[in-house]
Order: structure tokens, then sequence, then C-alpha cells
């Protein structure tokens, strides 16, 4: 779903954990706005978190800042 109620300019901190199996994807709403580098790619590994940010954007739209990756 599309986030909603988004302040711009606020931090927004998304934290993506995979489950025991693992090997788990994230499909995004078009309100996430990632650039031309695109989506980052998710830690598949069983158990382990990605911290993602974002900053709030105009329209309720969220602007991809950058990934800690395998952060847990």
């Amino acid at each position: 779903n599309a986030p909603t109620n988004i302040v711009q300019y606020n931090l927004y901190i998304l934290r993506v954990a995979q489950d025991g199996t693992g090997s788990r994807t994230l499909a995004y709403n078009a309100a996430f706005k990632f650039g031309t580098a695109g989506a980052p790619t998710l830690t598949t590994t069983a158990s382990k978190v990605d911290i993602l940010s974002f900053i709030g954007g105009s329209a309720n739209t969220l602007e991809y800042l950058g990934i800690r990756a395998d952060a847990v």
C-alpha cells in the first residue's frame, strides 16, 4: 500500500526483517522514489535485517536516502 500522511522533509526508517526461512523479497508502491539507481537489493539470509532510510517528499512520497544492509 501507499504510505499516507507523509510530512515533507521528515526522516522515515523502514526496518525489513527476514523470517527464519529467508529469501523473501519486497515490492514497493509507486510512492517510494529510488531515483535512477533503482530499489536496493535486500539481504535474503534467514533472520537478517536491513534498514532503509527515506525523507518525506511532496505528495505523500518517500525519497530513498540509503540502506544499511545486513544490519542485525
